[in-house]
C-alpha cells in the first residue's frame, strides 16, 4: 500500500486521554509528539492495530528530535510498556507495534465525556489501542474498520448498512473487502457493499465457502 496521503491522522481520543502529559512528565519533551508520530504511520498502514515499519531518522526529521533523542524515546516508549519494539535493519527501518490494550491515565468513559464537553461528536466513537482487539464484538470490528477507511461520518443509514454487514458476513471477507477499499483509496461504503454482493443479484451475501 502506497502511503503517500498529504494528510496525516492519529486516533483523535489520545489527544484527550491523559497521554500526552504523562509522556512528556514521565519520558521526557518530544515523547508525546514521538508517540503521536507513530501511531500516524499505524493507522495510515494497518486496518487493525499491528507491526509497522518506520524509518528512524525519518522519525528525526518529522519531530525535530536528534537522532540519539529518538533512540532513546523510543527506548523508554517500549521500557513502560507503551509500544514493543522488532527488529531494526542496517538501513534504520524499525519494526514497531503499538501497545493494545493501551495503558491511559483515562478510562473510554472519561474520554467520551472530555471530548463531548469540547464540542465532538462521540456517537459511536472508535477507541483504536484502547481494547483488546481479540475481545471486541463483530459490530464493534466493522465500526472501527469503517472509522478507519472512511472516516468518522456517520448517519442511520450508514449504522444500518454496518450492522446489516456484522450480521450477514464472515468476519474474513469484510476484513478482506475493508482492506482493500483502504489500499484502494475507496471513498464510500458503497464499494464494500457493490463488493461483498456476487453479481446481480443484491439480495444474497457471499459467504467464504462460496
Amino acid at each position: 500500500m502506497r502511503i503517500d496521503a498529504l494528510y496525516a491522522a492519529s486516533p483523535r481520543w489520545l489527544d484527550y486521554s491523559g497521554l500526552p502529559e504523562q509522556l512528556e512528565r514521565e519520558i521526557g519533551p518530544g515523547a508525546w509528539e514521538l508517540f503521536r508520530r507513530l501511531t500516524e504511520s499505524e493507522t495510515a498502514r494497518n486496518l487493525f492495530p499491528d507491526w509497522f515499519v518506520v524509518e528512524t531518522s525519518q522519525l528525526g526529521e518529522i519531530t525535530g528530535l536528534s537522532p540519539e533523542t529518538v533512540g532513546a524515546r523510543l527506548g523508554a516508549l517500549a521500557a513502560e510498556g507503551w509500544i514493543r519494539l522488532g527488529s531494526e535493519s542496517e538501513s534504520g527501518s524499525l519494526e514497531v507495534r503499538i501497545a493494545s490494550p493501551l495503558p491511559v491515565p483515562r478510562t473510554a468513559e472519561e474520554i467520551r465525556g472530555r471530548m463531548k464537553a469540547l464540542g465532538f461528536s462521540v456517537k459511536g466513537i472508535s477507541f483504536r489501542y484502547l481494547e483488546d482487539e481479540a475481545r471486541k464484538s463483530d459490530w464493534q470490528r466493522v465500526l472501527d474498520m469503517y472509522h478507519n477507511v472512511f472516516g468518522t461520518r456517520m448517519n442511520s443509514r450508514i449504522a444500518e448498512d454496518l450492522r446489516h454487514l456484522a450480521e450477514h458476513f464472515e468476519p474474513g471477507l469484510l476484513t478482506e473487502a475493508f482492506t482493500a477499499a483502504k489500499a484502494e483509496e475507496k471513498k464510500s461504503l458503497a464499494w464494500i457493499l457493490a463488493r461483498l454482493y456476487r453479481g446481480g443479484d443484491h439480495e444474497l451475501p457471499k459467504t467464504e465457502s462460496e
